[in-house]
C-alpha cells in the first residue's frame, strides 16, 4: 500500500502453516479470482491485481480509505507492553513515520481516501478531514509507547475502547 499504510477493509491470503509462510503465486491468483466472485477462462488474476492496485498477498480491498483509526497502533501497544518492548517500539516508530509521510499537510494530518492510489509524488489522495479519534485515541497509544517510564500501569488500570485509562477496583 502507498507509504506502508493499510486500508480500512482488506483481505489477505492466509499462510499455509504457522511454521512456513512460503509465497505461492498460484494461491494468491486463485484468491484474487475467488474474491472477484467468478472464475472463467477469460479471467486473469494479474489483470485484476493491476486494475485494483493490489499488493502481494492482498486479494481484495473493500475500503481503501485510511481514516487513522487507533486499532493497529493499539495492537502494537499491547504487544509492546506484554511481549517485546524494544521490537514493538521500533514497529510503532515505522508506523508513525509512514503515517506522517503520507498524511501530513501544511496545517494538520489528513485522512487518505484510497491507499491503493498514488499521484506523481507517490502519495495517495488525501481528504480534507481529520477524525477526532486521531488526536484522542491514536496519538495516545503512540505517546504511551514512546514515553518513559510507562505512564499507565496496566496492572492498575484498564484501557477502554476510547483509550481512556480507568482505575481497576482494588
Amino acid at each position: 500500500m502507498a507509504g506502508g499504510v493499510m486500508p480500512g477493509i482488506a483481505y489477505f491470503v492466509a499462510c499455509p502453516s504457522k511454521v512456513n509462510c512460503t509465497w505461492v503465486l498460484a494461491t494468491y491468483g486463485a484468491a484474487v479470482l475467488d474474491r472477484v466472485g467468478f472464475i472463467s477462462t477469460n479471467s486473469n488474476a494479474n489483470d485484476i491485481v493491476v486494475q485494483k492496485r493490489l499488493p502481494p498477498g492482498c486479494p481484495d480491498v473493500n475500503d481503501g480509505r485510511c481514516i487513522l483509526r487507533p486499532a493497529a497502533i493499539k495492537s502494537v501497544f499491547i504487544m509492546y507492553r506484554f511481549i517485546d518492548g524494544r521490537n514493538y517500539r521500533e514497529k510503532a516508530g515505522r508506523m508513525f513515520g509512514s503515517i506522517k509521510k503520507i498524511t501530513r499537510t501544511e496545517f494538520a494530518i489528513a485522512s487518505i481516501s484510497d491507499v491503493t492510489a498514488t499521484d506523481l509524488d507517490h502519495l495517495p489522495p488525501r481528504d480534507d478531514q481529520m477524525e477526532s479519534f486521531w488526536l484522542a485515541e491514536t496519538l495516545k497509544y503512540f505517546y504511551w509507547i514512546f514515553s518513559e517510564p510507562d505512564p499507565v500501569s496496566l496492572d492498575e488500570y484498564a484501557v477502554n475502547t476510547e483509550a481512556h485509562p480507568l482505575q481497576r477496583p482494588t
